[in-house]
């Protein structure tokens, strides 16, 4: 499973939630390959899901949006956690 981090340069708070979304992955024993990716750079990637904020979801590209998780904030492991786990139980 491939999963994309996003924030608006691919390398702060997308890091942050690469770690949380790793974490939470192992800790549910799924297999995942999570990176990271800035916003200008997204149309040109092919992912299972991507995470972002509210506010870049703003401008993600329309085929992208129905496999796109909203957080609120990427340092809150629970926050992510809450979005994640249902996705994962979901699409395993």
């Amino acid at each position: 499973m491939k999963i994309l981090c996003v924030c608006g340069f691919g390398l702060g708070s997308s890091m942050i939630a690469k770690v949380n979304v790793e974490e939470i992955c192992s800790d549910q024993g799924v297999e995942a390959d999570v990176d990271t990716c800035d916003l200008g750079s997204i149309a040109g990637t092919n992912a299972d899901l991507y995470v972002t904020t509210r506010e870049l979801f703003e401008d993600f590209p329309d085929k992208l949006r129905e496999k796109t998780l909203c957080i609120t904030n990427f340092v809150k492991k629970k926050e992510i956690a809450a979005e994640l786990i249902p996705w994962l139980e979901e699409h395993r």
